[in-house]
């Protein structure tokens, strides 16, 4: 019997691969940890990828990434391969209540390179952190996974194969109006020790982390707001009862094992409080069943690996569902400014396919 045992360990770790099974952490572990708690079985964490901050001049002009010709159009001079999210502050030091601020707008739109980088997280992934994209079946934003999950893709999603390898890459392409006065920023800068009013602060940190989901091996990309013990921290000031399952998935996608929350009324601050990653995923699943949610996860990628067998190199699509069941239909235009052109990406992620 021992040996059996031994022997379905070991053909576990063949499964897995050998750079993976020494790659896992204990950021990992922490993630596995909290999702094992909140129920899921479909995740398996495997390797956490580290950090990397993006900072464009606030007056920096819009690219339209189609019409990107080489690398050096894509200003990389913003990209700090090391750099890492800022350390939550202790919330006994936070005096409740405060007082938000009422502060002229500072605003960008979603577009590159204010927004829409994902060729960036794809460049530092092949180029900095070893990740060989034959092994990788999909790349994940950070609100991905509710939309599989909801099977609800009333917010523009759109996907496409990578350039030079089989990897799907599913971006969020909803346009928006970023303003680092509002609210929500002003909550982010007090929990990470800046002033409340400085809204000249731009730059980005994502956190990349690779996970099975049942036989699919996915990258996941999402903006990290703080970090506390070396791990990844949301930072959100919205009312929960809006929240569905839509800031557990985002703290799954993150990485983050716990979430800082912030409860305010009448233009104040009044209360901090953290929570980890199950205790918010057990409000969160309190209306939603936690396998059906599986299911749809697993059967829309599913669906997805078959349709774009047929695709042709190049295309994108748009997301969408009919009940349950994701549908992919060509996009074109504007919507199709997902990445920039084949030879720059190929470049950019240093492959030849």
């Amino acid at each position: 019997m021992a040996d059996e045992k031994g022997l379905l360990s070991l053909l576990e770790n063949l499964a897995l691969g050998e750079e993976d099974v020494k790659s896992i952490d204990d950021q990992s572990k922490k993630l596995q940890k909290e999702l094992h708690q909140a129920g899921f079985r479909i995740f398996e964490c495997l390797s956490d990828k580290g950090y990397f901050s993006w900072n464009p001049s606030n007056d920096a002009p819009y690219i339209n990434l189609q019409s990107v010709q080489s690398v050096k159009d894509l200003s990389l001079s913003y990209l700090d391969v090391n750099g890492t999210p800022e350390t939550l502050v202790k919330i006994s030091t936070i005096r409740t209540p405060t007082r938000f601020l009422t502060l002229d707008p500072n605003e960008h739109k979603s577009e590159y390179p204010h927004s829409k980088n994902d060729i960036i997280a794809l460049h530092v992934a092949a180029k900095y952190r070893g990740i060989n994209f034959s092994n990788i079946d999909f790349v994940f934003g950070g609100s991905t996974l509710e939309m599989l999950a909801t099977c609800d893709a009333s917010e523009p999603y759109m996907l496409t194969c990578i350039p030079g390898t089989d990897s799907v890459l599913i971006s969020k392409r909803k346009d928006y109006i970023k303003n680092s006065a509002d609210i929500g920023f002003q909550f982010e800068r007090l929990m990470t020790g800046n002033r409340m009013d400085d809204t000249s602060l731009n730059e980005s940190v994502d956190h990349m982390h690779i996970m099975n989901i049942g036989s699919h091996r996915v990258l996941f990309r999402a903006e990290t707001d703080a970090i506390m013990d070396g791990s990844p921290v949301e930072i959100k000031a919205s009312n929960p009862r809006y929240w569905g399952s839509k800031v557990m998935f985002q703290m799954i996608s993150s990485g983050s094992t716990k979430l800082c929350h912030g409860e305010k009324g009448r233009g104040s601050l009044t209360r901090v409080e953290m929570k980890s990653l199950h205790l918010v995923a057990e409000t969160a699943l309190a209306s939603s069943n936690i396998k059906t949610l599986e299911r749809n996860i697993l059967n829309s990628m599913e669906s997805i690996q078959a349709q774009m067998k047929s695709a042709t190199p190049g295309d994108v699509f748009k997301v969408s569902f009919r009940g349950t069941k994701l549908l992919l239909t060509l996009a074109r235009g504007r919507s199709a400014d997902i990445l920039p052109p084949a030879d720059v990406v190929r470049e950019l992620m240093d492959v030849t396919k």
